[in-house]
C-alpha cells in the first residue's frame, strides 16, 4: 500500500512539473510603451530591469486605472487560443495517462502470471477496472474531438 501511494505521489509531482512549464500570458502590451516603472517588458513578459519606482497611492491608483482601461479595450480571446491551451493540456495529461497504463499494465500482467488461481481471479477484477479506465480515457479524447466539430459547424 505504501508503495502505490509512493508511487502515485511521484507520478503526481512529474505531472505537476510538467504543467508548471506553461508561461503563457494573456496581458496587452503595446510595442513603444513603457511600464509605470520606465522598464519596456520583455518578450517573455517578465520586467528586464529592477524597478526603482516608490509605491505611493497615486501611482498605485493610475497603475490600477491603466490597468482596467486595457482590461476594456478590444482584445479577446479567441477560440484558436483557447484550443491551443486545451489541447496542449490534453495531450499531456494523454501521455502520462499511456504511460501509466503501461506500466501498470505491465505489473498486472506479470502478476497474473504468477499467480494463484486465487490471485487469478482478484487481478481480472482489478483489470476490469483497469480496461474500464483505458477506455474512459482514450474515449474522452474521442468526444472532445467529437464536441469541437460540432460545435465549429454550429459556429460557422
Amino acid at each position: 500500500m505504501k508503495k502505490n501511494i509512493y508511487i502515485i505521489l511521484i507520478l503526481n509531482f512529474i505531472l505537476f512539473a510538467l504543467l508548471s512549464l506553461n508561461n503563457f500570458t494573456y496581458a496587452a502590451y503595446t510595442k513603444g510603451t513603457s511600464t509605470s516603472d520606465g522598464i519596456e517588458p520583455s518578450s517573455s513578459g517578465q520586467s528586464t530591469g529592477s524597478s526603482s519606482s516608490s509605491l505611493d497611492l497615486d501611482s498605485m491608483k493610475s497603475d490600477a486605472d491603466s490597468f482596467i482601461s486595457n482590461g476594456k479595450s478590444n482584445q479577446k480571446i479567441t477560440t484558436g487560443d483557447v484550443k491551443k491551451e486545451v489541447l496542449s493540456i490534453a495531450n499531456i495529461l494523454v501521455g502520462v495517462a499511456s504511460i501509466v497504463f503501461v506500466v501498470v499494465g505491465s505489473i498486472l500482467g506479470v502478476q497474473y502470471m504468477m499467480g494463484t488461481p486465487d490471485k487469478k481471479s482478484e487481478l481480472k477484477q482489478k483489470l476490469i477496472w483497469f480496461i474500464v479506465a483505458i477506455v474512459l480515457v482514450y474515449g474522452a479524447v474521442g468526444i472532445y474531438n467529437i464536441i469541437v466539430r460540432i460545435m465549429e459547424n454550429i459556429v460557422q
